[in-house]
């Protein structure tokens, strides 16, 4: 969805923009996470690792590189 001012010539700068992800040119990161099948009790979820995630989501607010360490 785009705004209605906004012009071609944005457009044009947003699909360049991610074709230069799509094309392998992006770095791709998940979020850290501690469980990939927790339950609750509407069935199960991927649970996040809190202090991890957190720590990731201040990186990028911060326009930080990302330092978490890969998983494992």
């Amino acid at each position: 969805m785009v705004d209605k001012d906004t012009g071609l010539r944005d457009l044009m700068t947003l699909f360049e923009a991610m074709r230069g992800v799509t094309a392998g040119g992006g770095r791709q990161i998940n979020v850290p996470v501690s469980d990939p099948a927790f339950a609750t009790s509407k069935g199960s979820a991927v649970k996040w690792d809190d202090r991890r995630a957190r720590a990731l989501f201040a990186e990028l607010r911060a326009d930080r590189p990302v330092t978490l360490p890969r998983e494992k």
